[in-house]
């Protein structure tokens, strides 16, 4: 990454602070803190510790900076992956799963190809997961966030050279096969009590806007309403589904070139403290 990331604690400071610091210098991460967000020029990063519907206005104002606004606590042994998302986040290294995870040798990566392969897809990550000990609670929701995933990857991500989007006016009952260049990557993994599953596609469309606009519309009992008003396919619900069926949901976006989504389940308690949802969004 080069030089150590800066970024700042918004809001209640997690406890060790100190030790936090301590920990998180040791990975090349400077923490700061304040009592509340200042926007700064250049800053890129909005991050915090609440249900993601409590901070759509935090989100809605959140151009150019790169905060953690934090309410409630980090325990200890979320820090490794914590430092490991901040550092690809901030340093725009969109490593693999397993590297994130620390466990590549039960990561698995694969190649989206087609809207009736996803099923298969779904279905093998299942039985993976299941090997691995997950229980069936959890492979559902997975199951769910994937499907979510996969339509995204496939019906609205790609766009042609002209920048207008390929296939997202279709039904999602309607097959698609995508060309070499349109392909997407699936990975799952799972180490000690967390589960992460993630999707990357070559086009890095995801806006911040997007997500906001779909989110609030969700939250807001409007759903639909934007893929009506602009004669899209699908429902409109796929990045609320994935914000509320996860625990931890990574949206990572290198404008033009790659966007990635990773969603994170515990599978005992929460490693990241007391607040049931823990949500990181970074946008180029």
């Amino acid at each position: 990454m080069g030089s150590n990331a800066e970024l700042t604690i918004v809001g209640n400071r997690p406890e060790p602070w100190d030790d936090f610091v301590i920990f998180m210098k040791t990975h090349h991460i400077d923490l700061k803190h304040e009592i509340t967000a200042q926007a700064t020029a250049g800053r890129k990063v909005l991050a915090f510790h609440a249900p993601i519907h409590q901070r759509l206005n935090d989100l809605k104002n959140s151009k150019n900076f790169d905060s953690i606004v934090c309410e409630g606590l980090f325990s200890v042994e979320s820090w490794p992956l914590l430092a490991e998302l901040l550092k690809d986040i901030s340093g725009q290294r969109f490593e693999k799963l397993g590297d994130l995870m620390q466990n590549t040798k039960d990561a698995r990566v694969v190649t989206v190809t087609s809207a009736k392969k996803r099923h298969e897809l779904k279905d093998e990550m299942v039985a993976h997961l299941k090997s691995l000990k997950v229980r069936t609670t959890l492979t559902d929701r997975c199951y769910q966030v994937a499907e979510e995933m996969l339509m995204n990857a496939i019906y609205d991500a790609p766009i042609n050279e002209t920048g207008q989007s390929v296939y997202n006016h279709m039904s999602r009952k309607d097959e698609v096969l995508l060309k070499p260049e349109e392909y997407s990557t699936f990975e799952y993994c799972a180490k000690d009590k967390i589960v992460a599953i993630s999707i990357s596609d070559p086009f890095g469309g995801l806006t911040r806007e997007i997500l906001i606009n779909y989110l609030d519309s969700c939250y807001s009992g409007r759903a639909g309403e934007i893929n009506e008003k602009s004669n899209k396919g699908g429902a409109g619900r796929g990045l609320h589904i994935i914000v509320e069926s996860a625990d931890l949901t990574v949206f990572q976006v290198k404008r033009g070139k790659c966007t990635r989504v990773v969603s994170y389940f515990w599978q005992k308690e929460n490693p990241m403290g007391e607040n049931p949802q823990l949500s990181f969004t970074y946008f180029d």
